[in-house]
């Protein structure tokens, strides 16, 4: 008999609360998510990627 054993584990985000959780941290990079925000609630969606970006 074979399988697997699959641990989901949490992660209270304390590491990235200085980096990328930090809106002036992210300010500070010039890393604006908003031109990607609406192809991330796509493809969470639908799993649908825009056209050119496969592989």
């Amino acid at each position: 008999m074979r399988g697997s054993v699959v641990t989901p584990i949490g992660d209270t985000a304390g590491p990235y609360l200085d980096t990328h959780l930090d809106p002036p941290w992210v300010r500070a990079r010039e890393l604006d998510p908003a031109p990607y925000e609406a192809g991330i609630e796509r493809f969470a969606r639908s799993g649908d990627r825009p056209a050119g970006r496969r592989g």
